[in-house]
C-alpha cells in the first residue's frame, strides 16, 4: 500500500513537472501545458470546485479516450472523447464531460478506456488545489487472431477516477 502511495505521488510529480517545464521539446505539448495552467487558474478564481482530468501517451502513436461518467447514484451523467497526442498529454474538465442539467453539479465517477499506453491523473481546483485518486490498468488485447503463431496483440489503457466533482 505505502508502495503504490509513493508510485502514485512520485506520477503526480512527474505529471506537474512535465506541465510546467518551460523547456518542453514540441511546441505542442508547450501549448497543452499552458492551456492546463490556464485552466487551473481560471478554475480557481471562479466559485465552486472542478476537476480536471489529465492523460498522458506514453506510446509513440495517438490515442483516442473515451469517458463515461457515473452519478453518485449510479445513473449515467455523460460521455466525451478526448484525443491525447503521440508522446504527449492532453486534459478535460469534468464539468465538460457530465451532461449539465439543474443544478450544476456533479459527484461520481468516470471511467476511460483507449488503445494504446495512456496514464491519467487528476486534480482537483477551486480552492486549494490537489490531486485526486486515479486507477491505472494496462491489459494486452488480441487485435488480429493469427492460426499460424500467436495473435497480434495491441496495449489497452484503462483509467478509473473514483472520485470526481464539478459544481
Amino acid at each position: 500500500m505505502a508502495i503504490r502511495r509513493i508510485i502514485y505521488a512520485a506520477a503526480i510529480l512527474l505529471v506537474a513537472i512535465l506541465l510546467l517545464s518551460q523547456h518542453a521539446k514540441a511546441q505542442e505539448n508547450t501549448d497543452t501545458a499552458t492551456r492546463l495552467r490556464a485552466a487551473i487558474d481560471a478554475e480557481s478564481a471562479q466559485p465552486g470546485i472542478n476537476t480536471v482530468l489529465v492523460f498522458t501517451n506514453l506510446a509513440n502513436a495517438a490515442a483516442k479516450v473515451g469517458m463515461k461518467a457515473w452519478d453518485s447514484e449510479g445513473e449515467p451523467a455523460g460521455s466525451f472523447e478526448l484525443e491525447v497526442p503521440a508522446n504527449g498529454l492532453a486534459f478535460v474538465l469534468a464539468s465538460d464531460i457530465v451532461d449539465q442539467t439543474e443544478p450544476h453539479r456533479f459527484i461520481g465517477k468516470v471511467e476511460s478506456r483507449a488503445r494504446g499506453h495512456l496514464t491519467g491523473s487528476a486534480i482537483l481546483v477551486g480552492g486549494p488545489v490537489t490531486d485526486l485518486p486515479a486507477i491505472n490498468r494496462v491489459r494486452r488485447v488480441v487485435v488480429s487472431p493469427n492460426t499460424a503463431s500467436r495473435p497480434t496483440t495491441q496495449p489497452l489503457s484503462e483509467t478509473t477516477f473514483p472520485v470526481v466533482a464539478a459544481f
